[in-house]
């Protein structure tokens, strides 16, 4: 009995030291598969377009997934035709940049009741590969209105560095460690202008996961408490 109850423990803490202390299960997905959003396996929805929003075409239901059956396809023409830009008497001015969020709920740009508290997730983790190669394309998630208590917008923002995906699916992650994940309702963005696409950018994106890595000092303490039960084991069994 001894050492099944200490085996218990030992998983326990293993457990707990890889989850972290979280409000939601790791890994949490924005997205995942097609439908995966109504099916209750994702979390976001691609509904923040941003800048000229009219060279975007999104497929969310794309083949040549990373893993599953589907992915999101995106194609960015970079051609200016409209969107945010300021349109007057001689017509629309480009932004030449364009993007999209992941929200919660839907459409939720910091004036809708919403969102997840996400507090223990360390990284947030995706995959992305270009059609064509070279598209440079900017990657983040939050930054979306006022946070809490002064509004309902996101406690966190972070933006990679432009990223020059090529023809194979590779994995991309954000380093969260240190941020207030207490409110996500921008669980993912993408971001592409002109300057760095002058023919614009395609590419697909799968398996957008917030999850948890563990700390060094997590892993010491994990160890450290495992030695500890050992020991008291070994003690028990010669008195």
């Amino acid at each position: 009995m001894m050492k099944k109850g200490l085996f218990a423990l030992i998983v326990m803490i293993i457990t707990l030291s890889i989850s972290g202390i979280s409000a939601h299960a790791a890994p949490f997905n924005v997205y995942t598969e097609t439908s995966g959003y109504a099916a209750g396996i994702d979390n976001f929805l691609p509904t923040g377009y941003m800048g000229d929003y009219l060279d975007i075409t999104m497929t969310d239901g794309a083949s040549g997934a990373h893993s599953g059956s589907t992915c999101t396809y995106v194609d960015y023409t970079a051609a200016g035709s409209g969107g945010e830009g300021l349109t007057d008497g001689s017509g629309y001015h480009p932004l030449y940049w364009a993007g999209v969020y992941w929200q919660e709920p839907g459409n939720n740009w910091g004036d809708l009741d919403g969102g997840y508290d996400l507090t223990g997730s360390t990284v947030l983790s995706f995959f992305a590969k270009g059609v064509n190669g070279g598209e440079k394309v900017t990657f983040g998630a939050g930054g979306i209105g006022a946070p809490p208590p002064y509004g309902k917008g996101d406690t966190f923002s972070v933006n990679m560095p432009t990223q020059t995906l090529t023809t194979d699916w590779q994995q991309y992650t954000v380093d969260l460690s240190g941020l207030d994940m207490s409110h996500v309702i921008g669980g993912f963005k993408w971001a592409a202008t002109r300057r760095d696409n002058p023919s614009g950018a395609t590419f697909l994106l799968d398996d957008i996961t917030y999850d948890v890595i563990p700390e060094p000092s997590s892993l010491i303490l994990l160890g450290s408490g495992i030695l500890g039960m050992l020991s008291f084991s070994r003690k028990k069994k010669k008195a």
